[in-house]
Protein backbone atom coordinates (compact mmCIF):
# COMPACT_ATOMS: atom_id res chain seq x y z
CA UNK A 1 0.00 0.00 0.00
CA UNK A 2 1.30 3.37 -0.70
CA UNK A 3 2.83 5.33 1.75
CA UNK A 4 0.64 8.71 1.48
CA UNK A 5 -2.63 6.19 1.39
CA UNK A 6 -1.26 4.79 4.91
CA UNK A 7 -0.63 8.24 6.03
CA UNK A 8 -4.64 9.63 5.34
CA UNK A 9 -5.92 6.29 6.79
CA UNK A 10 -4.11 7.17 10.25
CA UNK A 11 -5.60 10.52 9.67
CA UNK A 12 -9.08 9.22 9.51
CA UNK A 13 -8.57 6.64 12.38
CA UNK A 14 -6.93 9.30 14.25
CA UNK A 15 -9.95 12.07 14.07
CA UNK A 16 -12.92 9.65 14.73
CA UNK A 17 -10.74 7.05 17.26
CA UNK A 18 -10.93 3.86 15.52
CA UNK A 19 -9.17 0.88 16.10
CA UNK A 20 -6.44 1.49 18.17
CA UNK A 21 -3.83 -0.60 18.21
CA UNK A 22 -2.86 -0.12 21.56
CA UNK A 23 -0.81 -2.51 23.88
CA UNK A 24 0.66 -3.07 27.83
CA UNK A 25 4.27 -3.95 27.44
CA UNK A 26 3.44 -6.83 29.86
CA UNK A 27 1.23 -8.36 27.17
CA UNK A 28 3.50 -8.74 24.26
CA UNK A 29 7.08 -9.83 23.62
CA UNK A 30 9.76 -8.33 21.89
CA UNK A 31 13.42 -10.05 20.95
CA UNK A 32 15.46 -5.90 21.96
CA UNK A 33 13.26 -4.62 24.30
CA UNK A 34 12.49 -4.99 27.97
CA UNK A 35 10.74 -2.76 29.73
CA UNK A 36 11.08 -1.63 33.67
CA UNK A 37 8.50 -2.62 36.29
CA UNK A 38 6.53 1.20 35.86
CA UNK A 39 6.45 0.73 32.42
CA UNK A 40 4.89 -2.79 31.88
CA UNK A 41 1.52 -2.14 32.86
CA UNK A 42 1.12 1.63 30.73
CA UNK A 43 -1.17 1.56 27.09
CA UNK A 44 1.38 1.87 24.36
CA UNK A 45 1.31 2.07 20.85
CA UNK A 46 2.21 -1.25 19.04
CA UNK A 47 3.21 0.88 15.90
CA UNK A 48 6.05 2.33 17.83
CA UNK A 49 6.90 -0.39 19.68
CA UNK A 50 7.28 -2.06 16.47
CA UNK A 51 9.98 0.47 15.05
CA UNK A 52 11.36 0.74 18.34
CA UNK A 53 12.22 -3.27 18.46
CA UNK A 54 13.03 -2.96 14.57
CA UNK A 55 15.67 -0.08 15.06
CA UNK A 56 17.01 -1.74 17.76
CA UNK A 57 17.21 -5.12 15.66
CA UNK A 58 18.97 -3.85 12.79
CA UNK A 59 21.90 -2.18 15.38
CA UNK A 60 22.08 -5.19 17.39
CA UNK A 61 21.48 -3.89 20.55
CA UNK A 62 19.32 -4.57 23.69
CA UNK A 63 17.14 -1.67 24.55
CA UNK A 64 15.25 -0.84 28.20
CA UNK A 65 12.49 1.56 27.81
CA UNK A 66 11.80 3.25 31.45
CA UNK A 67 8.95 6.13 30.84
CA UNK A 68 5.96 5.11 28.57
CA UNK A 69 2.88 7.02 30.70
CA UNK A 70 3.91 6.42 34.56
CA UNK A 71 6.07 9.02 36.12
CA UNK A 72 5.79 11.50 32.97
CA UNK A 73 4.48 14.85 33.27
CA UNK A 74 1.79 15.98 30.89
CA UNK A 75 3.52 19.30 30.07
CA UNK A 76 7.21 19.39 29.06
CA UNK A 77 9.12 23.03 28.07
CA UNK A 78 5.65 24.18 28.39
CA UNK A 79 4.05 22.42 25.51
CA UNK A 80 2.43 19.11 25.71
CA UNK A 81 3.89 16.20 26.17
CA UNK A 82 2.99 13.09 23.44
CA UNK A 83 3.76 10.26 26.70
CA UNK A 84 0.07 10.82 28.07
CA UNK A 85 -1.35 9.65 25.06
CA UNK A 86 0.89 6.70 25.04
CA UNK A 87 2.32 7.34 21.71
CA UNK A 88 6.26 8.44 23.44
CA UNK A 89 9.00 5.91 25.14
CA UNK A 90 11.97 6.76 26.82
CA UNK A 91 14.65 4.47 26.30
CA UNK A 92 16.98 4.82 29.21
CA UNK A 93 19.33 1.94 28.77
CA UNK A 94 21.21 0.25 26.15
CA UNK A 95 23.15 -3.22 26.23
CA UNK A 96 22.56 -2.77 29.96
CA UNK A 97 24.15 0.83 30.23
CA UNK A 98 22.42 3.94 31.18
CA UNK A 99 21.79 6.25 28.41
CA UNK A 100 24.68 8.97 28.48
CA UNK A 101 27.57 10.45 26.17
CA UNK A 102 29.99 7.77 28.08
CA UNK A 103 28.14 5.36 25.10
CA UNK A 104 27.26 7.57 22.85
CA UNK A 105 28.71 5.71 19.84
CA UNK A 106 26.27 2.51 21.19
CA UNK A 107 23.72 5.31 21.46
CA UNK A 108 24.11 6.46 18.05
CA UNK A 109 23.61 3.00 16.34
CA UNK A 110 20.37 2.78 18.11
CA UNK A 111 19.78 6.66 16.81
CA UNK A 112 20.94 5.90 12.99
CA UNK A 113 18.63 2.76 12.75
CA UNK A 114 15.85 4.85 13.63
CA UNK A 115 16.81 7.52 11.08
CA UNK A 116 16.54 4.85 8.68
CA UNK A 117 13.20 3.90 9.60
CA UNK A 118 12.05 7.52 8.90
CA UNK A 119 12.22 9.23 12.40
CA UNK A 120 13.47 12.84 12.50
CA UNK A 121 16.31 13.44 14.76
CA UNK A 122 15.61 16.26 17.54
CA UNK A 123 12.65 17.93 15.96
CA UNK A 124 9.26 16.77 17.25
CA UNK A 125 6.60 19.76 16.91
CA UNK A 126 4.81 19.20 12.99
CA UNK A 127 5.95 15.40 12.44
CA UNK A 128 4.44 12.01 13.18
CA UNK A 129 7.18 10.24 13.90
CA UNK A 130 10.99 11.57 15.67
CA UNK A 131 13.26 10.81 18.43
CA UNK A 132 14.88 13.59 20.76
CA UNK A 133 18.57 12.68 21.75
CA UNK A 134 21.67 13.99 22.39
CA UNK A 135 21.87 17.98 21.76
CA UNK A 136 18.24 18.44 22.39
CA UNK A 137 17.71 19.84 25.58
CA UNK A 138 17.50 17.19 28.66
CA UNK A 139 18.09 14.34 26.56
CA UNK A 140 21.71 13.68 27.15
CA UNK A 141 20.05 10.52 29.74
CA UNK A 142 17.62 8.86 27.52
CA UNK A 143 16.36 8.53 23.95
CA UNK A 144 12.82 9.83 23.33
CA UNK A 145 11.07 7.99 20.58
CA UNK A 146 7.46 8.84 19.18
CA UNK A 147 4.52 7.68 16.49
CA UNK A 148 1.36 9.58 16.54
CA UNK A 149 0.24 7.25 13.65
CA UNK A 150 -0.44 3.49 14.44
CA UNK A 151 1.54 2.51 11.64
CA UNK A 152 4.98 0.60 12.01
CA UNK A 153 7.52 1.87 9.30
CA UNK A 154 7.85 -1.85 8.25
CA UNK A 155 6.95 -5.37 9.26
CA UNK A 156 9.04 -6.65 12.57
CA UNK A 157 9.77 -9.43 13.32
CA UNK A 158 7.38 -12.12 14.44
CA UNK A 159 5.72 -11.12 18.20
CA UNK A 160 3.22 -13.21 20.72
CA UNK A 161 0.75 -11.76 23.14
CA UNK A 162 -0.08 -13.69 26.25
CA UNK A 163 -3.70 -13.39 25.46
CA UNK A 164 -3.00 -15.45 22.09
CA UNK A 165 -0.15 -16.79 21.57
CA UNK A 166 -0.52 -18.45 18.30
CA UNK A 167 -1.09 -15.57 17.06
CA UNK A 168 1.43 -13.11 15.46
CA UNK A 169 1.33 -9.46 13.92
CA UNK A 170 2.57 -10.88 10.35
CA UNK A 171 0.07 -13.59 10.78
CA UNK A 172 -2.69 -10.37 10.63
CA UNK A 173 -2.93 -7.49 9.28
CA UNK A 174 -2.93 -4.32 11.20
CA UNK A 175 -5.97 -3.21 9.92
CA UNK A 176 -8.83 -3.99 7.48
CA UNK A 177 -9.68 -1.03 4.92
CA UNK A 178 -13.04 -2.49 4.29
CA UNK A 179 -14.10 -2.49 7.87
CA UNK A 180 -12.47 1.09 7.89
CA UNK A 181 -14.73 2.49 4.97
CA UNK A 182 -17.82 0.60 6.60
CA UNK A 183 -17.36 1.91 9.80
CA UNK A 184 -16.56 5.45 8.50
CA UNK A 185 -19.99 4.87 6.25
CA UNK A 186 -21.73 4.00 9.83
CA UNK A 187 -20.43 6.64 11.65
CA UNK A 188 -21.14 9.05 8.92
CA UNK A 189 -25.00 7.58 8.43
CA UNK A 190 -25.46 7.94 12.84
CA UNK A 191 -24.91 11.51 12.21
CA UNK A 192 -26.37 12.46 9.28
CA UNK A 193 -23.79 13.06 6.88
Amino acid sequence: MKPELLKEIAAIKKQISLLEDFVMPQDVSYSNITFTDKAKTDKVNRALLDDVNLAAKRAGLGIRIGTITTGHPSMTSGKSSRHPDGIAVDVDMIDGEAVSKKIKDTVEKFNYELEKLGYKRNVERGTDKAFLTFGFKNHDNHVHVSNTTDVATEDGEEKTTSKTSTETDTDTPRFNLEKIVQTVKDFKSSIGI
